[in-house]
């Protein structure tokens, strides 16, 4: 989740409280954003529902529009959960550094993982090389590995249909071939 500002003056130092409901969400790591690229950064996520962050320059001034930084959070809460996430501190510059907070909210979106392993039908033996490709409200794509398995990350709830498809190391099908396929359909 970024945490964002516009119109920054001269920032060099800053600091930041956040809540959030954990019984939904448990905040794993804080990240610099690409405006505090090299700042001394600390973070505590140790309290449940809070994170706070201090951090200050060791180089010039920040003046302008970015990122200030990346929130990573574990979803723990059941899909549908939703809250706030709500900025009860912000200094910037010990507070030489006016500025207005917009809180953000949050939803927890059904999300799926189709794994599988594409083989031989005959001798059971891996393909690699095989795209596959996810196709309904969203399409998702993945790639069998050496080992034939795939992986499709992602994918939010709703009906989906799995289309594989090799073209390399395939020069025809022969009659007999095709009749096999179709005693198997």
């Amino acid at each position: 989740v970024p945490v964002a500002a516009s119109n920054l003056q001269q920032l060099v130092s800053a600091d930041f409280t956040i809540h959030y409901d954990a019984a939904v969400l448990k905040c794993t790591q804080v990240y610099s954003g690409e405006l505090l690229t090299g700042w001394n950064i600390a973070s505590n996520t140790s309290e449940q529902g809070v994170v706070r962050i201090s951090a200050v320059s060791t180089k010039l001034p920040v003046t302008g529009n970015g990122t200030l930084f990346e929130l990573e959070f574990s979803v723990i809460g059941s899909n549908g959960a939703s809250g706030a996430l709500t900025m009860s501190q912000v200094t910037l510059n010990d507070g030489a550094i006016n500025n207005t907070v917009g809180n953000g909210s949050f939803t927890v979106d059904s999300v799926y993982d189709v794994r599988g392993q594409v083989r031989f039908w005959n001798e059971n033996r891996p393909v690699s090389g095989v795209a596959l490709r996810l196709e309904g409200e969203q399409n998702f794509q993945g790639e069998s590995t050496s080992d034939g398995s795939y992986g499709i990350n992602g994918a939010i709830a709703g009906s989906y249909e799995l289309k594989p498809a090799k073209s390399n190391e395939t020069s025809s099908i022969s009659p007999y071939d095709a009749a096999l396929v179709l005693q198997h359909a």
